[in-house]
């Protein structure tokens, strides 16, 4: 009975506040977001064409009536159905976890390995990556490709389902690619010290992009013949930000609290003194927003690199800083397009390309 009340009272405040929204109609009132004055007239034509054009401009332009309506039904939903109002963007886990939708590339079936690659097509991407690693080292430069894994191959125990089939990652790192490196290995092995991911977030933490970081240092040494010495975890000091609202949540419109973990480097003094050049409006396609930004660190030791050019995506920004621990120079470019000619004049000892998970399919392209 307190049930059907409860939602009885709900509708009522529904109807309740789109029957007062209407009788508004003429008057002058401000944009809640924009913060114009609009006016919605009726101008006395009473045809199906100005009906319909008035009442899209209605939801369209009282932007404060649909974001306060689409707000409280996003809690409704949460809180009674335990759900997300929007499943295809944002799926509600257990203990307080969200994840991305099937509107990101199918997130859902890819990272549950209902979608992998035909055994020809993966055999096509696998050259692919092959021959692209031999064009760089035949210009002197090193060059991996580092994916971050989805949320959902890390922690997949809190998802509203279970599934352990091999996903596209999963067989792509199988196959023992040159310069191919999976992050999720070293990210499933500390999983358990500590939250590597956001809860309210698609993205990882500072503790996952550190461990990535490391793992990445690791594998360059080994297989590049390098000789970086990479942070250790007591130079950082991880800090706890509260914040109620992230990528996932905002999506949909809630508020949650989020102990973000961010971290700083701070005893490093020696060998770590950084700076921004800022954007070089030359890079190719700087007008599509495929910038570069150049950092360099001023005392980098002796066996740092002299330059590194870093493609990546926002899983990347995490460790802009904890690259520039081991490179003199460092070009980071937000964009999973390269230009090779371009790379070629620029010289780097090293090119990181790093790729989240759910765009895997964006190697096809390179």
């Amino acid at each position: 009975m307190i049930d059907k009340l409860f939602v009885g009272a709900f509708f009522l405040f529904l109807s309740t506040f789109s029957v007062l929204s209407l009788f508004r109609i003429g008057q002058k009132e401000t944009d809640a977001i924009s913060n114009k004055e609009i006016n919605i007239s009726f101008n006395g034509d009473y045809s199906f064409s100005n009906s319909k054009r008035l009442v899209r401009e209605h939801f369209d332009n009282r932007i404060a009536y649909k974001s306060a309506i689409y707000k409280a039904l996003s809690n409704f939903e949460l809180n009674l159905f335990d759900r997300s109002i929007k499943p295809n963007k944002v799926v509600k886990g257990n203990n307080g976890w969200y994840y991305l939708g099937n509107d990101f590339r199918n997130v859902l079936e890819t990272s549950a390995g209902l979608s992998i690659y035909p055994k020809r097509k993966r055999k096509v991407l696998i050259n692919k990556l092959i021959k692209l690693k031999k064009k760089f080292n035949n210009e002197g430069i090193d060059f991996v490709i580092a994916v971050a894994p989805n949320k959902h191959s890390v922690y997949p125990e809190h998802l509203p389902y279970t599934s352990n089939g091999l996903t596209k990652l999963d067989i792509l790192d199988k196959n023992n690619i040159p310069g191919f490196i999976n992050f999720k290995t070293p990210l499933l092995e500390y999983k358990n010290q500590n939250r590597l991911y956001h809860k309210t977030n698609s993205h990882w933490n500072s503790l996952g992009s550190f461990y990535a970081y490391q793992h990445l240092i690791d594998r360059l040494n080994k297989e590049s013949d390098m000789n970086l010495v990479p942070l250790n975890i007591t130079q950082l000091r991880f800090d706890t930000v509260l914040s109620y609202s992230e990528d996932l949540t905002a999506m949909i419109q809630i508020e949650e609290l989020e102990q973000r973990i961010e971290s700083k480097i701070i005893k490093s003094s020696e060998t770590y003194n950084t700076i921004d050049i800022g954007s070089n409006i030359n890079y190719p396609n700087h007008k599509k927003h495929q910038f570069e930004r150049i950092f360099k660190n001023l005392k980098c030791s002796d066996n740092c690199l002299s330059k590194t050019i870093f493609y990546r995506d926002s899983f990347g920004t995490d460790m802009i800083n904890l690259l520039l621990y081991n490179t003199k120079q460092l070009n980071v470019v937000h964009s999973y397009a390269m230009d090779f000619d371009y790379i070629k004049k620029q010289k780097p000892d090293l090119v990181i390309y790093e790729i989240v998970e759910r765009n895997i399919d964006f190697l096809f392209k390179l």
